[in-house]
């Protein structure tokens, strides 16, 4: 299937990362800021989704030293939305199409980063009597 006729858009926000302030100061107080995007597809129905981009690679926490922030990533939070893809060429004038599940990211949450969960999830114990 060719995919060059795919393409994606700036929708909306600002695609740099600010740098960390107090969040009562900041115009967007999230700590993993976001901006959208639309791609495009010909060959799905619909052919134009939104999608979150995260802007920063780390999360804007205010208060925490560089290298505490380095803790901490941003990472999408993804939804699955029902599409229709196109299968085949056209014959006779029609196409066939499936029903698929599409990933969709559709905002930004800050996550202990990968390297430091592996860290913990290994040298944690858990108590004798837990349920």
């Amino acid at each position: 299937m060719d995919t060059s006729d795919i393409y994606t858009l700036l929708l909306q926000g600002d695609t740099s990362c600010p740098a960390p302030t107090d969040q009562d100061d900041s115009e967007d107080p999230s700590t993993c800021p976001s901006y959208l995007v639309k791609e495009v597809d010909p060959t799905r129905i619909p052919s134009a989704i939104v999608h979150a981009r995260c802007r920063c690679e780390n999360c804007q926490i205010s208060g925490l030293r560089s290298r505490r922030r380095h803790q901490y990533a941003c990472e999408p939070v993804y939804r699955f939305l029902p599409v229709l893809k196109r299968q085949s060429t056209c014959i006779d004038g029609e196409y066939q199409y499936a029903l698929v599940h599409q990933r969709v990211a559709v905002s930004c949450h800050c996550v202990r980063s990968r390297n430091n969960r592996a860290k913990l999830s290994t040298s944690f114990k858990s108590p004798e009597n837990f349920m």
